[in-house]
């Protein structure tokens, strides 16, 4: 268990220096523009590649035992939810910044099933989901509230273990 936790909060950590630095480079290239500096084709580039290249990491959840007074423990725990992440799918072009944005993407969330009768672990995918969206539900006290509304009005399927799709996006949940 202390695995998972300790797993939860450093994939939390890399994340949030992964934000900080993209973060940082927008506001490093806001400055630049404000003061009118001409931003070259081969910097323009690396800019676009390296907003492109933004990637989510697999967050593990401590699991606790389904029990009411276990409910709404936290970010980092759950009664339900092992593992989730988030897959960028669609970017746009911000007008008024001409940069990409990352606009929604694929949340996938692996559920705990308490015996092999369900079917064990379980592992289904939330499409379309805006960004803002997964981050409110990765910081969510209730990850079970949070799926059941807003999570779930997305659109929701079982991933299969053997398919192609699991192997590509969930083998690190």
């Amino acid at each position: 268990m202390a695995d998972n936790f300790g797993g939860y909060y450093a994939a939390q950590r890399e994340e949030n220096k992964r934000q900080r630095e993209v973060g940082e480079l927008l506001k490093q290239r806001r400055l630049r523009e404000a003061r009118g500096e001409e931003i070259s084709e081969e910097e323009q580039q690396q800019y676009e590649q390296q907003i492109e290249s933004r990637t989510f990491g697999a967050y593990q959840v401590t699991p606790l035992a389904n029990k009411p007074e276990n409910y709404g423990r936290g970010p980092s725990k759950s009664t339900r939810v092992v593992a989730h992440k988030f897959v960028p799918g669609s970017r746009s072009t911000d007008q008024l910044l001409g940069r990409k944005v990352i606009n929604s993407g694929t949340v996938y969330v692996k559920f705990a099933r308490p015996s092999k009768q369900q079917g064990g672990d379980a592992t289904y995918k939330y499409t379309n989901v805006p960004v803002a969206i997964y981050e409110s539900f990765r910081g969510a006290n209730s990850k079970g509230r949070f799926i059941n509304n807003p999570l779930e009005s997305y659109g929701y399927s079982r991933v299969s273990p053997s398919s192609e799709e699991y192997g590509r996006f969930c083998s690190d949940l």
